[in-house]
């Protein structure tokens, strides 16, 4: 996908520790993190819940300047289970915020989980998101 001069696709294998570095540059800041997002994705992406399709970068021209991941959890009650996906993380690096890089990967995450056939996404993070 294009939007204007961002281009999204799935995660390559040798995209992880740029990746990594993104991660830790976004969230360097935030007050309400951890500062352990990278290692959450390295887990997640060994996880039964990986799905390929739905590890997603942004780019503009050979710069990767926003990352998504959704991974698949089950939402269960006491009578029943659902499949449902988890968005987290979503960064952005920061001189690339508030430019609609993280909604462009929102928009483009949500499209390719409803052609999987997905039918909920929970959030996870910011309070603001």
């Amino acid at each position: 996908m294009k939007n204007n001069s961002i281009t999204i696709k799935q995660q390559e294998a040798h995209d992880l520790p740029a990746i990594c570095r993104l991660i830790e540059e976004a969230f360097a800041s935030v007050q309400e993190s951890n500062h352990r997002e990278q290692f959450l994705v390295t887990r997640l992406l060994s996880s039964p819940g990986f799905i390929p399709e739905l590890s997603l970068t942004a780019w503009i021209q050979n710069e990767l300047v926003g990352y998504i991941l959704l991974t698949e959890i089950e939402i269960l009650s006491d009578s029943t289970s659902m499949p449902s996906l988890s968005l987290a993380p979503l960064a952005v690096r920061p001189k690339f915020q508030k430019q609609g890089i993280g909604a462009a990967l929102i928009k483009e995450a949500h499209k390719r989980a409803c052609q999987l056939n997905y039918e909920t996404i929970l959030v996870l993070g910011h309070k603001d998101y």
